[in-house]
């Protein structure tokens, strides 16, 4: 086996080739887009390995407007010291991620960790660890549960305008559909729309939610649009399967600041109670 010298060299040689054009090629402000799946099984490892702090290798692509992960892989946290507030990924297993990625023609786009009882906020310590032009999504986990989540791109050393620590926010846009070949019409397809109703299920638990949500839809016209906001983590998954199971059509779940979401849906052809 190669030693941790060598591999941390030939890793760092492996990104550096890449990130001029990386850096050049995309805006300074983008998206990122991340499947349900994806973003869950984020939230279950910064739960799981809570109080300390999770890491993980983000494999994706490039994309018109930003970034598109696919797969997320969770790593070791190898910092055995301050595994609280710090994280630290083996490069072996950066290096092994990496060329898997490139032969199924994907690429590793960034890392993500977890920051306990803190804010999703990079921190100086983050910016040590981070290569110029990836992408960095932090989940701050609350009390082992609550969790919301930021992602950031890392552009260099120095305090440039619009930046923390050299990062710079991007919007994070969570995708229902995993297995699309084009994500990204998921996530512009609610660009602009304005919605003919809205439901508020925030504090609402399931099945409840799902129950109400159905109830909402079967008052509504074929084609109309309801916006749902909410706040049950279960429900990320499950609110819009139970929908599109329904007969309805998910246009796109985004993730907002702190422990919510909004799922954008449009009316099947099921026709209305009262008519």
């Amino acid at each position: 086996m190669l030693h941790a010298e060598v591999i941390a060299s030939v890793t760092m040689s492996v990104m550096n080739k890449s990130c001029a054009t990386r850096v050049n090629a995309r805006n300074e402000r983008g998206r990122l887009l991340i499947p349900l799946q994806v973003y869950m099984r984020i939230v279950e490892h910064a739960q799981l390995t809570y109080p300390y702090e999770c890491c993980g290798l983000l494999v994706g692509r490039q994309i018109e407007f930003g970034w598109e992960v696919v797969r997320a892989f969770p790593a070791t946290n190898m910092n055995k010291e301050r595994q609280r507030d710090r994280y630290e990924i083996d490069p072996y297993t950066i290096m092994t991620v990496e060329m898997n990625a490139r032969k199924q023609n994907w690429e590793l786009i960034g890392a993500y960790h977890s920051h306990p009882d803190v804010p999703a906020i990079p921190s100086p310590t983050d910016a040590q660890l981070a290569w110029k032009g990836y992408v960095y999504v932090i989940a701050s986990i609350k009390h082992g549960r609550d969790a919301s989540m930021r992602a950031w791109v890392y552009h260099g050393e120095g305090e440039h305008e619009g930046t923390i620590h050299g990062f710079v926010e991007i919007e994070l846009v969570t995708i229902a559909n995993a297995t699309s070949s084009h994500p990204e019409r998921n996530a512009m397809a609610i660009e602009g729309l304005s919605p003919d109703a809205e439901l508020d299920l925030r504090n609402e638990v399931l099945p409840f939610s799902i129950i109400r949500a159905r109830e909402r839809m079967d008052d509504m016209r074929p084609g109309q649009v309801l916006r749902i906001l909410f706040n049950c983590e279960r429900s990320v998954t499950e609110l819009p399967e139970a929908l599109e199971d329904s007969g309805h059509y998910v246009l796109g779940v985004r993730a907002l600041h702190g422990m919510e979401w909004e799922l954008w849906v449009r009316c099947g052809g099921r026709r209305r109670r009262n008519e």
